[in-house]
């Protein structure tokens, strides 16, 4: 593995071209606890007003299976975003179990980070112009989900994690993707240039 910077691999992503209608979709995958979200949210800002980012843990219907937001990705994402239309969705509340009655409103960018469980699998990839894969010990992800979300929602997690194992596995997302990622360098940045540990393929 090397280093790379975010400017870097933002300024690859823009060379590639769009596979989801006029946007560059990027997908940002890996284990719950791995760090998806920062390394999405670190891209993001690199990449500045060219770029939109959605978190598939808003599209849960509560605890299921990785895949169980693939109709609502698609339906109210995807599809009119491949129209360059305005995508309307409503974020899943995982503290009320139920979704919002507020639409939110994401309109077409040049790059659409989609991150989550499973959105590197191959029934994304047609639409998919780059994929990453963010790589941590299960342990550690279990560990760092425990901590986030408490120990009270370990038997969901060790669940969810079999799951997600038995997912990655059928797609064979690690020999798919453009880069792996080592979520273990993903420590908060130190102010000078943000970097990450990973492999691109």
């Amino acid at each position: 593995m090397e280093i790379y910077s975010f400017e870097d691999l933002a300024e690859t992503i823009m060379e590639r071209p769009p596979g989801l209608g006029r946007i560059r979709l990027v997908a940002v995958d890996g284990r719950s606890g791995s760090g998806k979200t920062t390394f999405a949210d670190r891209l993001a800002s690199v990449l500045g007003d060219r770029c939109a980012v959605l978190h598939t843990d808003d599209l849960y219907d509560g605890w299921g299976h990785p895949t169980s937001f693939d109709e609502r990705l698609w339906e109210w994402v995807l599809r009119p975003l491949l129209r360059n239309e305005t995508a309307r969705y409503r974020r899943y509340d995982w503290h009320m179990g139920r979704f919002s009655t507020q639409w939110t409103d994401l309109a077409p960018s040049e790059v659409l980070i989609m991150e989550g469980v499973s959105v590197a699998g191959r029934r994304w990839h047609r639409l998919t112009s780059f994929r990453v894969f963010v790589d941590i010990a299960a342990e550690i992800g279990l560990a760092r989900s425990l901590a986030r979300d408490g120990e009270s929602l370990r038997p969901q997690l060790e669940v969810w994690q079999r799951q997600e194992s038995a997912q990655f596995a059928a797609d064979d997302t690690e020999n798919s993707v453009d880069l792996i990622v080592d979520g273990e360098s993903l420590a908060p940045s130190t102010g000078g240039p943000d970097t990450f540990v990973g492999r691109l393929r």
